[in-house]
C-alpha cells in the first residue's frame, strides 16, 4: 500500500472549475469571448482529467488492486452511493416541484427511470449530463486503472484513439446530440491524461516541453479558429468548443500547474476555504443545476449582470458546501452507531 500526501492543488483547481461551471450556465447570448474560450468552458474536461488522476491515486493505495477486488461491492457501493445519495435527494425535490407546478408530467416508470439516469427532469440541461458521465466513469474506473497501470504510454494512446474513433463514428452515423453528450468517450482522452500524470508524474525536460508547446499551440489555433473565424471541423459535429481538439490546449495548462505547484499550498485561511470548496464540488454542482432549472435567480433578476453572477456564485457555493458538510456528518454518525 502506497501512502501519498494530499495534493491541495487538486482541490484548488476543482474550486475554480466549479465556479466556472456556475458562470457558464447563466444564459449568455454568446460565449465567444476569451474568458470562455480559454477558461470557463474547459471546466468539465478538466474535471475528468482530475477524476482520472484521483482514481489512480485512490486505487494505488489498495493492498489488493486486482479487478476482482476493485469491483467488490464493498468498494463500488460506497463510490456509487457518494454520487447517487445527494443526486437522488435533489431529483426527488425537482420531480415533486415539476409535477406540482405542471412543468412536467411523467409518462410512467420508464420515464422516471429515464430522467433519473440522464441527469434529471430537463434531460441534461445545466450540466445534468455530467451525472450520467460520472456514473459511467465510476463503474469503468477499475478497468481504466488496470489498463493504465500495465502500460501508461500504450494506455494513453488507446484513450486518444478511442476518443478520435468516437467522434468519427458520431459524425459518420449522425448520432443524436442528446445521446452524444451522455457517453464518456467524448472525454476519454482527458481521463487517460489524468491517469498518466498520476502514474508517471509531470516533467519539464526538453522533449516534454516541445510536445506541450505544440499541443498548446494546436489547441489555441483550433479554439480561435472555431470561436472567432467560424471554422467547423468535419471530425466533430457537437460541442466543438469542448471537443478533443480543445483538450490539446487544456492539457499543457494542467500539466505545468502540477509540475510547478503540486506540492504547494495556499496559506490559511484562504487556502483552507478553497480546499473546502474543492472538496464540495459535487454538491455545489447538483445545487446549481436545480437552482438554474427552477429559475430561482429570477428573484434578483433585475439586478445588474455582475451582481446576478456574484449572487449565483455565493448562493450555489455556500449551499453546496453546507450540504456536503451536513451529509458528511450524517454519514459519520451512521457509521459510528
Amino acid at each position: 500500500m502506497v501512502k501519498r500526501k494530499r495534493i491541495d492543488l487538486i482541490d484548488y483547481i476543482k474550486a475554480v472549475c466549479i465556479m466556472m461551471v456556475i458562470v457558464t450556465h447563466w444564459g449568455w447570448e454568446s460565449k465567444a469571448y476569451p474568458p470562455f474560450t480559454f477558461g470557463i468552458r474547459m471546466a468539465v474536461p478538466v474535471f475528468f482529467l482530475l477524476s482520472g488522476y484521483n482514481s489512480y491515486i485512490s486505487y494505488s493505495r489498495k493492498k489488493d488492486d486486482s479487478l476482482k477486488a476493485l469491483y467488490a461491492p464493498s468498494e463500488m457501493l460506497p463510490k456509487l452511493g457518494w454520487i447517487l445519495l445527494p443526486y437522488t435527494v435533489l431529483y426527488i425535490i425537482e420531480a415533486i416541484y415539476s409535477v406540482v407546478t405542471g412543468i412536467y408530467t411523467f409518462g410512467g416508470v420508464g420515464d422516471i427511470l429515464g430522467t433519473y439516469l440522464t441527469g434529471g427532469i430537463n434531460r441534461g440541461v445545466f450540466g445534468g449530463y455530467y451525472v450520467t458521465l460520472l456514473l459511467e466513469f465510476t463503474i469503468l474506473s477499475p478497468l481504466f486503472y488496470s489498463l493504465m497501470k500495465k502500460n501508461p504510454f500504450s494506455g494513453l494512446l488507446c484513450f486518444l484513439v478511442g476518443n478520435i474513433l468516437y467522434e468519427l463514428c458520431v459524425s459518420l452515423f449522425h448520432m443524436p446530440n442528446p445521446v452524444y453528450r451522455l457517453i464518456l468517450l467524448r472525454y476519454i482522452f482527458m481521463v487517460g491524461v489524468g491517469y498518466f500524470m498520476a502514474i508517471k508524474g509531470t516533467s519539464a525536460d526538453a522533449a516534454t516541453n516541445i510536445l506541450m508547446i505544440l499541443s498548446f499551440a494546436a489547441g489555441v489555433i483550433y479554439l480561435c479558429a472555431y470561436d472567432y473565424h467560424g471554422y467547423m471541423s468535419n471530425l466533430t459535429i457537437y460541442w466543438r468548443s469542448t471537443c478533443l481538439f480543445s483538450f490539446f490546449y487544456a492539457v499543457p495548462v494542467i500539466w505545468y500547474l502540477f509540475y510547478f505547484f503540486k506540492d504547494r499550498s495556499v496559506p490559511s485561511p484562504i487556502g483552507k476555504w478553497w480546499a473546502v470548496i474543492g472538496s464540495s464540488t459535487w454538491h455545489i454542482f447538483l445545487f446549481q443545476m436545480v437552482w438554474y432549472r427552477l429559475k430561482c435567480w429570477q428573484i434578483y433578476g433585475a439586478f445588474p449582470l455582475f451582481w446576478i453572477i456574484f449572487i449565483n456564485e455565493l448562493i450555489c457555493v455556500s449551499a453546496g458546501v453546507m450540504w456536503q458538510m451536513a451529509e458528511s456528518r450524517m454519514r459519520k454518525a451512521v457509521r459510528n452507531r
